[in-house]
């Protein structure tokens, strides 16, 4: 375990995760229903370019897309911890990986 990921998430960080979770709700939503119309037809870098730009605007960067569940992963401030977003049928949720 590395000292970054041994660091708590500070509660400043949790509000402005939170604050992006929710002011993208109908961005991933939208993207997440048109993944599944077609998925089977495009790319990836695609969505990957449009949530790197929103992240953006929170000073968070998109480390990668995950196709199953659908979102990304992101990274907050300058430290290792690796936070999740996704999305399903039956949920929308965020959480730190790593």
């Amino acid at each position: 375990m590395t000292m970054a990921t041994a660091t708590p998430t500070k509660p400043k960080d949790i509000e402005k995760i939170n604050k992006m979770y929710y002011e993208m709700q109908a961005l991933v939503t939208n993207l997440y229903n048109r993944w599944l119309d077609e998925g089977g037809y495009e790319s990836l870098s695609e969505y990957e370019k449009v949530f790197a730009k929103s992240l953006k605007k929170y000073n968070f960067t998109l480390v990668a897309m995950t196709k199953k569940p659908f979102g990304f992963k992101f990274k907050i401030n300058n430290t290792d911890a690796i936070y999740t977003l996704a999305i399903n049928g039956k949920q929308y949720k965020w959480l730190r990986k790593f």
